[in-house]
């Protein structure tokens, strides 16, 4: 993965080759998380089927959440996202009683997801808002 422009530290002249190289590689990765997703639809057990589904959804949109405000980078929040996952379903297949906790890395990544959807639900809602003002 390529060091992650969304940082507040990444100078402003190596902004673009940075994001070129970011849309590269997000190329690459959806194409081996497409089978992956599609895979996890299939499994019939729901709490797993739910964790892989939700954690993959996250690791795929990966560019649509700015990470600058949690100081992390994408790598440290996405490859933790993914030992999580690869840990759960290794914990279904031995037949353990619970799924393990969510580490660090993937549960600051939960939180920014989860933070990221409040956000722009609320900018819609304001625009929503303000067009029906507009129309009265």
């Amino acid at each position: 993965m390529p060091p992650d422009s969304t940082l507040a530290d990444v100078p402003s002249d190596t902004y673009e080759q940075l994001a070129k190289r970011e849309q590269a590689w997000g190329k690459e990765l959806h194409e081996y998380l497409e089978p992956a997703r599609l895979a996890a639809l299939e499994v019939r057990d729901e709490e797993l089927r739910t964790l892989l589904v939700d954690g993959l959804t996250r690791i795929h949109d990966w560019d649509w959440i700015d990470l600058g405000l949690y100081r992390r980078s994408r790598e440290w929040l996405i490859t933790g996202t993914i030992h999580h996952l690869i840990s759960c379903l290794f914990a279904w297949k031995r037949g353990d009683a619970q799924m393990p906790e969510p580490n660090g890395h993937c549960s600051r990544y939960k939180e920014a997801w989860e933070y990221e959807e409040e956000r722009r639900r609320i900018e819609a809602e304001e625009v929503e808002a303000e067009r029906r003002g507009q129309r009265h």
